[in-house]
């Protein structure tokens, strides 16, 4: 579900594995983990909410490296996508 969701375009957010709504906390989960794989696939399809098994207080830290490494790949490619068009048009 969740490929089908991504290579259709749509937005998905990510949440960390012990960021659950109260509802689940009072029935005893303190994780993604201890919440039930058919509810969880719900809030996939219904919210477009994915758990990642990172816990919050290392969430930001974490995806702002992750974001970091995606520019600067980005910026690679790029990069060497206009040195290839620049050898080619100097051939």
């Amino acid at each position: 579900m969740l490929d089908d969701l991504m290579h259709d375009g749509k937005r998905i957010s990510l949440a960390a594995h012990n960021d659950l709504s109260s509802i689940y906390r009072l029935q005893g989960a303190r994780t993604a983990q201890d919440v039930d794989a058919g509810t969880l696939l719900d809030m996939l399809g219904k919210e477009r909410t994915a758990f990642v098994a990172v816990c919050e207080e290392a969430y930001a830290r974490r995806f702002k490296r992750l974001q970091r490494d995606a520019r600067t790949l980005r910026e690679e490619t790029a990069r060497l996508s206009t040195l290839r068009r620049t050898a080619e048009v100097g051939c």
